[in-house]
């Protein structure tokens, strides 16, 4: 049961990064920049979105050194933002990973509950596993990448939202942003507040099964 649990969020974890890159690709291609298509990235074949330090070394230490949290990041998709017409299409490629996770949290959290009502979970073994992961991984991603703090989506959002002056002073974070994140997730407070958001957004994907799931 153990090696299919990890399958099965191994397996949530490659599509939900996967998706969520694709989909940055996805957006900028279709507002009018082809890097990201045109380096490879408008799919969803998750080896072609891995990092070899964030996405496999750095998650692979701390899991040998049981620190007790993960922390890490797939290869950024490129963006070349002469090509987009608007701040608006740059704000729309930046939160496109975000909403495609929570699509996919809302559209496999049905499938769970389907396969939980027809009484199919047991006997279905990784599916119903690989939904319920997706749901809770999806969620944490979104969550996390919202995090206006660089080089996550949500900087991307608040810098373009930003007036040009201060917009320059915060994009001076930038080289401080991994060491910042890496504290705060360490020390559990980020984990705090990421958790009143992604608590919501699970219990609407999997409806009455929440409360049977998490006690909530």
């Amino acid at each position: 049961m153990q090696m299919l649990n990890a399958a099965a969020q191994v397996a949530a974890l490659a599509l939900a990064m996967a998706a969520h890159e694709a989909a940055h690709a996805g957006m900028a291609y279709s507002l009018g920049d082809p890097t990201a298509k045109l380096a490879g990235r408008l799919t969803l074949n998750p080896l072609k979105h891995i990092d070899l330090v964030g996405t496999v070394i750095l998650p692979a230490v701390l899991l040998i050194t049981n620190a007790g949290f993960l922390f890490g990041w797939a290869k950024p998709v490129p963006v070349d933002e002469r090509f987009l017409k608007t701040r608006q299409d740059a704000i729309l490629v930046s939160l496109a990973g975000v909403a495609v996770n929570l699509g996919l949290a809302m559209v496999l959290g049905f499938l769970f509950q389907i396969l939980w009502a027809n009484q199919w979970v047991d006997k279905a073994g990784f599916i119903p596993l690989f939904f319920l992961y997706s749901v809770i991984i999806n969620s944490v991603l979104a969550v996390f990448n919202m995090i206006p703090m660089p080089p996550l989506d949500g900087s991307h959002v608040l810098r373009l939202a930003l007036p040009r002056d201060l917009s320059l002073r915060y994009q001076q974070l930038q080289p401080y942003g991994i060491i910042i994140l890496f504290i705060l997730l360490a020390t559990g407070a980020l984990w705090k507040v990421m958790d009143f958001f992604i608590q919501p957004i699970c219990k609407i994907a999997l409806g009455d099964l929440a409360r049977i799931l998490y006690g909530g």
